[in-house]
């Protein structure tokens, strides 16, 4: 059973293999457990979650990880603006460059950058750190827009 069931957070469900190694088999949201398929995916099939004896019984081997969602959700809006920034300005960065050595530097550190982003995208820090930058860049953008002047 969870200790402490919150049902604001997501719980991924492990089950452990007789060879040792973990598969994810579901998660656990706001009392609905979802089945997951061999990508990691959420199946359509969903179940309501009673954290009682009864529901943990049909497992064996599980380990159970709760998953912070700092955001409520909005954290794949966050990632997409972040990484759509984060190729745009590479694009700028490689095409106001003309050698070829510092057009290679800036998609290698973006690759890197990006990696390393989507790696750690579920840390609470990271998230409020891409949304901020985010945020910046557009209200940058936004506002240099529109402080054009206008001639008659």
């Amino acid at each position: 059973m969870i200790q402490n069931y919150d049902s604001s957070r997501i719980y991924e469900i492990y089950e452990t293999q007789q060879t040792g190694k973990k598969y994810k088999i579901g998660e656990i949201e706001n009392h609905v457990f979802y089945d997951i398929n061999k990508r990691g995916k959420r199946l359509e099939h969903k179940y309501h979650f009673n954290n009682n004896p009864e529901f943990w019984n049909q497992f064996k081997n599980i380990s159970i990880k709760k998953i912070s969602r700092p955001l409520g959700g909005f954290e794949p809006v966050v990632w997409g603006s972040y990484w759509t920034l984060s190729i745009l300005v590479t694009i700028f960065f490689v095409l106001v460059n003309s050698s070829i050595e510092n057009q290679l530097f800036w998609i290698v550190t973006s690759a890197i950058h990006i990696g390393f982003t989507i790696k750690f995208r579920y840390n609470t820090v990271l998230v409020y750190w891409m949304a901020a930058v985010s945020v910046f860049i557009l209200l940058f953008l936004f506002l240099s827009g529109s402080g054009k002047s206008q001639s008659n």
